[in-house]
């Protein structure tokens, strides 16, 4: 295992290597491939192969510099919708012990304890006090 590890650092020395927009890009090819499989069109198979082939461009390209930009732009587009999807997972998660609750007047969402009856509930960005059911 590592000689392979060690053949794999080799190659990938001074160029990019996968990256965050690397892999969305890999998941979309493979996500367009499946589709392809159901549709049967060869637009897909087309794209997915091109995406395919970018990623390889990618990882295997010595311009760092430039390879880097775009991750972070990617990262610039993409982490609104990280935030939303981290935020949704722990919301089930905690959603036997915790309930949230929007602030009636800022629209601040709030997480309150769970069975506690009605209790008081300070807004933290606006500072509006309200009552509610936990």
């Amino acid at each position: 295992m590592n000689l392979f590890q060690e053949r794999l650092r080799k190659i990938f020395q001074g160029r990019n290597g996968p990256d965050g927009f690397g892999r969305f890009i890999l998941l979309l090819s493979v996500l367009l491939s499946l589709i392809q499989i159901f549709y049967k069109s060869r637009v897909f198979y087309v794209l997915s192969w091109l995406l395919f082939i970018y990623v390889f461009f990618r990882m295997f390209s010595k311009n760092i510099w430039k390879r880097q930009k775009e991750n972070q732009q990617f990262y610039q587009w993409f982490s609104p919708v990280i935030q939303k999807y981290t935020l949704w997972i722990q919301k089930i998660k905690n959603r036997r012990t915790y309930r949230y609750l929007k602030c009636p007047k800022c629209k601040q969402e709030i997480r309150v304890p769970k069975g506690k009856g009605k209790i008081r509930i300070h807004c933290p960005k606006c500072k509006e006090i309200f009552e509610s059911k936990s």
